[in-house]
């Protein structure tokens, strides 16, 4: 691993908010096997680099609020709805920051996804 951040994840068993903003200068690797943080339930990450490779790297099915601040490149869009399916958490809010354009029908279709457990 090349980021301490992500060395440190399976340590975090009993975390239960993460907020994460800014991120290194280059990509990084998400671990190999996604770590569960059974406690957390709120997470913020506001990252145009560790957004993706956090969602690929961790499992939190107690997740209840998940706010995202990071562009919707194809990395985003294909780990989001990995992150929510593996997880299988039963989310009861969710953000979106973007100062860009917004891709509505992608987000339209992810909260209609039944693990996501938002009321439609």
């Amino acid at each position: 691993m090349d980021y301490l951040f992500f060395d440190t994840l399976p340590r975090l068993k009993d975390l239960q908010i993460l907020h994460l903003t800014g991120g290194p200068p280059h990509d990084v690797n998400p671990l190999p096997n996604p770590v569960i943080i059974p406690h957390l339930h709120t997470m913020e990450v506001r990252s145009r680099i560790f957004t993706p490779y956090l969602l690929d790297s961790v499992n939190t099915p107690n997740l209840q609020v998940l706010a995202i601040g990071a562009s919707l490149t194809e990395e985003v869009r294909r780990a989001l709805p990995a992150f929510v399916a593996r997880s299988r958490c039963r989310l009861r809010a969710f953000s979106y920051f973007e100062p860009g354009l917004v891709d509505s029908q992608f987000l339209g279709r992810i909260l209609l996804v039944p693990l996501f457990g938002l009321p439609i």
